[in-house]
């Protein structure tokens, strides 16, 4: 039965956003609970009126639109949510302003879907911010899309499919992580580079002219140089 199964699912990985959270069994099945707004848990949607209507879930509802894949990767981020299969392939859902959900639309998905302007790449990890995306491929290659700086982009720019990075360096990226409006990036080297909203504290990094916290829209080289790490979360 239902609680049966639920004591033998093993989870491998979690992720939170604001509302809601992501949890990956080793299986590779997805799980969501919380607010279901916009689509985050990926759970479809019901018509109620004729309007759009999302349930929140209080207990973990496994996604069934990813069944039959094996996901390695999960992520949550404000409002929205992506997965990693084993394959590479990205998939997404929530909140599509901004272009968030990498589609080339605006608009809301209530189920995974695939990244198709990825096809052809893989991936292997997906880190979200608030309108942001970023990922990584198997190679070490950085990608960003949706608006603000911390798509190491221009921060007016709607970046609604992905965009890969240019990084100075040629060295492959290790590791990912993204805050709600900033990205931090791990070099296999260990050099970190990071990007984004500089409000908070959030970079280190200020003007060197009045000592203000400016915005970052460029990958940038955490100092000291000789800072080596082995993880970081943003």
């Amino acid at each position: 039965d239902a609680e049966a199964q639920r004591r033998q699912t093993l989870v491998y990985q979690v992720a939170a956003g604001t509302k809601h959270s992501v949890a990956l069994t080793t299986k590779g099945q997805v799980f969501t609970w919380g607010h279901g707004g916009h689509g985050r848990l990926g759970l479809g949607q019901a018509k109620v009126r004729g309007q759009n209507s999302y349930s929140a879930e209080f207990i973990p509802r496994q996604v069934m639109s990813l069944q039959g894949l094996k996901v390695t990767y999960v992520a949550a981020g404000e409002a929205h949510s992506a997965a990693v299969d084993q394959l590479g392939g990205l998939y997404t859902w929530g909140q599509g302003s901004f272009g968030r959900c990498g589609h080339g639309v605006g608009t809301d998905m209530p189920s995974p879907a695939r990244v198709e302007s990825l096809s052809g790449l893989s991936m292997s990890q997906v880190a979200l911010g608030l309108m942001h995306s970023v990922t990584m491929s198997v190679k070490g290659q950085l990608y960003t899309w949706g608006k603000g700086p911390a798509t190491g982009f221009d921060a007016e720019d709607v970046i609604t499919t992905p965009r890969q990075v240019k990084l100075e360096s040629r060295d492959p990226v290790y590791q990912i992580a993204a805050g709600p409006l900033h990205t931090v990036v791990l070099m296999q080297t260990g050099d970190v580079l990071y990007f984004g909203s500089g409000t908070d504290g959030r970079l280190p990094y200020r003007n060197t002219f009045d000592g203000s916290l400016e915005d970052v829209a460029s990958p940038t080289l955490l100092k000291p140089p000789d800072l080596k790490v082995k993880a970081w979360a943003a």
